[in-house]
């Protein structure tokens, strides 16, 4: 799954809703990468980012977790 975010105000991390996902790695993207791999095929675009840390918290079991993914910089 990726995503392309617009920054708002300025963070080093970014939390996101999950359900029930497996999540095994995070990484920071060049600019643009999520439109370029739906608009080419993720199997198509080789892209390569950089690590992040990344937690999940149980929130409340009947409505999801979670997932905090530590930015390597404040944006």
């Amino acid at each position: 799954m990726t995503h392309d975010l617009e920054v708002l105000e300025a963070t080093d991390y970014v939390v996101f809703d999950s359900w029930l996902l497996d999540i095994i790695q995070c990484e920071d993207l060049e600019l643009g990468s999520a439109k370029k791999m739906m608009d080419q095929g993720a199997e198509d675009v080789e892209v390569l980012g950089n690590d992040l840390q990344f937690e999940i918290d149980v929130v409340n079991p009947l409505i999801g977790d979670a997932l905090t993914v530590h930015l390597n910089r404040t944006y």
